[in-house]
């Protein structure tokens, strides 16, 4: 938690600079551990303003916590930051930039994962291709647009996992603006105990779902949507 939060706080200190208003949401989902203590001792030195403690007095899994962050934001456009993720403060305003500037309902950006205190590899590191309909390759940390996020009903929080897939499927199949901006947004540290590393879960039902005439991709989705704010549509 303290990469996640730290380098959030350093971001909005950055918008800040930039004239800009931000703010940080952090959801304990019922934590054992003393989050919840560091959580509020936190808000309460940084300010109100700056950053909301939402510490549930029960644990009701990720899918509904992320609705429950999502819920209380006041901005229109929301960056999801999970424990694991730390953001690149310096690269967010242009990664900010570029959802605005083509009106996206998700933007996402290079992801490079470390493991054992080594950068491994890129994650969502692609646009999106009819690849994504057999794995996902598109990490929850992104930009979404709240709004179109609502219209199509958020997260379900019947899943377990792999929630973000889903979402990010569903938005596919409405036809939904997705972009890639080719800039490193921040890392993912993989971590043994993490969620995604220990819970199983059967791809075959969404390929079941959104791939059932195994056709690839919507007509009606723009696929190869890359932009750099400092360039254009790549």
């Amino acid at each position: 938690m303290p990469r996640s939060v730290g380098s959030a706080l350093k971001t909005v200190r950055r918008l800040e600079e930039a004239g800009y208003a931000g703010e940080i949401i952090i959801v304990d989902d019922a934590s054992r551990d003393g989050s919840q203590r560091a959580i509020a001792s936190l808000a309460l030195a940084e300010g109100h303003s700056r950053i909301h403690a939402v510490l549930s007095p029960v644990n009701q899994g990720l899918p509904a916590t992320r609705m429950l962050g999502i819920e209380r934001a006041q901005f229109k456009w929301i960056c999801l930051l999970d424990a694991d993720n730390e953001l690149i403060p310096d690269n967010f305003l242009d990664f900010w930039t570029a959802a605005i500037e083509t009106r996206a309902s998700m933007a996402y950006g290079n992801l490079v994962v470390r493991k054992n205190g080594e950068a491994k590899n890129l994650f969502s590191n692609d646009y999106i291709q009819n690849e994504i309909l057999i794995d996902n390759y598109v990490d929850a940390f992104c930009l979404i647009n709240k709004e179109k996020f609502y219209d199509l009903g958020g997260y379900r929080t019947d899943l377990n996992t792999h929630e973000d897939w889903e979402l990010l499927l569903h938005y596919i199949s409405e036809g939904e603006n997705i972009v890639f901006v080719p800039l490193i947004v921040g890392y993912y540290y993989v971590e043994e105990a993490s969620m995604v590393q220990t819970t199983n879960m059967s791809h075959d039902r969404f390929r079941r779902i959104f791939n059932q005439r195994r056709i690839g991709l919507p007509r009606a989705f723009r696929a190869r949507q890359i932009y750099h704010p400092r360039i254009g549509w790549l």
